[in-house]
């Protein structure tokens, strides 16, 4: 699309002398246009690689650049495939050479955009000094484990494994890494807190890790798969129904505040995750009211507990105050009255109106956008680790060494993508999107929710479907070098050839031989340590055969 634009001079030159940094958009110029490599761009570069014709790609490029303002909409999917940062980059400075970077109706830069910034958490007290050193990529955890026997064998160098993993500490940390015991988190947002389902990393690598501990204890208000494992369940409020606490959703484009009043008074002993890890941190020597400063005594939780809430929703009115926008009080807040930050406003929300109406800097060293990044650029700086951008802020994603990473964005081929050798043992594309009937792993077993109303099945197109011998409603098996699951055929000409679907959210239910019954796209993930700065992968390269005498 941009080879389009530039060759037919479409692109906003008046946005970009005004607000992009000028060395690094003429290096992506160069780069698209192919006179640095030889290679141009073009629609008809693009259609050999992604199938989509090249007059279509052709036209939608000059349909976005004329028709302003278009919405460009870039998800989180695109990011979590390998090397998916690229693609991330590339939206990004397509919108920018449109001029589409604070556009109302243009959409956000990329994924959901920078949220607004109300507060709504008050201090929990001073902080320490004390950084704790990020180790690993958290969906590499279970590699971080199990990788280690051999770098101390001497089979793997340290730097590679650092690599691998996602370190991004001081390298000597590493001589004294021996992960015995797992504190795994939970009860506060637990759809993110089932690993074994939602780290998109192979659920058998993940169990192969944690039988290498000596002691795991997780925190949960469900028996999730990952549960199952841990020696002791600590049971924590439920987040939903349990648990009072003050959210600020961004999902779906709009932005809102909401007070969740704990609807259901919690069985037992059940304890909110706040109270316990106050608690640890007591038999752990430090002060409870340094960790949690509105923390008195158990006896006064509930009081200590609310008025740490009052404090965080009073920020955001004074937010609002200061710009004579009137929000609910507390009393009206927490009695159901939400709010919604898009009709708070008389403009609407882009993220960069102080740059782009108010002419302030971008948070970059130029004080513009920038589209070659020049601390990546420097070799100097591979390696090492944590990186800071030059006002000393962390690069939150970066590991010490980002492997192919460049400078600019890129175009380099998905490791197990269709283009790998590993195609030709696994000739089918899974991808794991996420189910409309749940988030993440909530809800898969809700029984509202299953039979007729869902299916958990794997999309196989129709030519695969008859190539195989596979019919409708069938049990097949999906494998590959990670694992395998086992499930019933949804087989429909509403996928492309070449690609499967399994709905991300699967609870992992191993059976005597190690498959996957409740099949996880996650036990079939995995295995890409090539770009550790993108999110946990969801596709892999994956084969399927049909299951004689077993029927659904």
């Amino acid at each position: 699309m941009p080879n389009v634009i530039f060759k037919e001079n479409l692109h906003n030159k008046e946005f970009i002398d005004k607000f992009v940094e000028p060395v690094g958009f003429e290096k992506w110029k160069s780069y698209v246009l192919g006179q640095d490599d030889g290679i141009e761009k073009t629609p008809e570069w693009a259609e050999e690689i992604c199938a989509v014709p090249a007059q279509t790609i052709r036209e939608i490029a000059r349909l976005v650049a004329t028709t302003r303002p278009a919405w460009l909409w870039c998800h989180s999917s695109l990011s979590r495939k390998s090397r998916g940062e690229q693609t991330v980059r590339s939206f990004s400075a397509l919108q920018a050479m449109l001029g589409y970077w604070g556009t109302p109706g243009a959409g956000p830069a990329v994924n959901l955009g920078p949220a607004r910034g109300i507060p709504i958490e008050a201090n929990w007290g001073p902080r320490g000094s004390y950084e704790v050193p990020k180790l690993y990529r958290s969906h590499y955890w279970a590699q971080a484990v199990l990788l280690l026997d051999k770098v101390r064998s001497g089979e793997l160098k340290e730097e590679e494994y650092r690599r691998m993993v996602g370190w991004r500490a001081d390298p000597s940390i590493l001589k004294d890494f021996n992960p015995k015991a797992l504190l795994w988190g939970g009860g506060h947002k637990p759809h993110a807190s089932d690993h074994l389902v939602t780290a998109c990393e192979s659920s058998n690598f993940q169990v192969a890790a944690m039988n290498k501990l000596e002691f795991i204890v997780t925190m949960h208000s469900v028996i999730t798969p990952t549960v199952r494992y841990a020696d002791i369940i600590l049971p924590a409020q439920d987040w939903a129904w349990e648990e009072k606490g003050i959210t600020r959703s961004g999902y779906g484009g709009f932005e809102s505040i909401n007070y969740c009043p704990g609807v259901v008074k919690p069985p037992g002993e059940v304890k909110p995750w706040v109270w316990v890890y106050v608690k640890l941190a007591e038999k752990l020597g430090v002060d409870p009211k340094k960790f949690f400063k509105y923390y008195t005594s158990d006896e006064n939780w509930e009081r200590d507990w609310e008025r740490y809430l009052r404090d965080g929703y009073q920020l955001t009115i004074d937010h609002y105050k200061k710009r004579n926008i009137e929000v609910p009080s507390w009393e009206e807040f927490t009695a159901g009255k939400f709010i919604n930050c898009d009709e708070m406003e008389k403009e609407p929300f882009t993220g960069w109106d102080e740059q782009i109406k108010q002419g302030k800097p971008f948070k970059t060293a130029s004080g513009k956008i920038e589209f070659s990044c020049s601390y990546i650029a420097n070799e100097e700086n591979r390696g090492n680790g944590p990186h800071f951008d030059p006002f000393g802020r962390l690069y939150d994603n970066l590991p010490g060494d980002w492997g192919p990473m460049t400078p600019i964005p890129t175009f380099q081929f998905g490791v197990r993508g269709m283009n790998d050798p590993m195609v030709k043992d696994y000739p089918l594309l899974m991808l794991a999107p996420h189910g409309r009937y749940r988030v993440h792993y909530l809800f898969f077993n809700h029984p509202w929710l299953k039979d007729h109303v869902y299916q958990h099945r794997v999309w196989i197109g129709t030519v695969d479907a008859v190539v195989r011998g596979i019919k409708d409603g069938d049990m097949i098996e999906v494998f590959n070098d990670r694992g395998k699951a086992i499930m019933p055929a949804y087989v429909t000409s509403r996928i492309m050839p070449g690609i499967v679907a399994i709905r991300h959210g699967g609870w992992y239910e191993p059976d005597e031989t190690g498959a996957d019954r409740g099949a996880s796209p996650s036990t079939l993930l995995g295995g890409d340590y090539t770009s550790c700065i993108t999110p946990a992968k969801a596709s892999n390269l994956v084969q399927v055969r049909k299951i004689e005498g077993e029927t659904s």
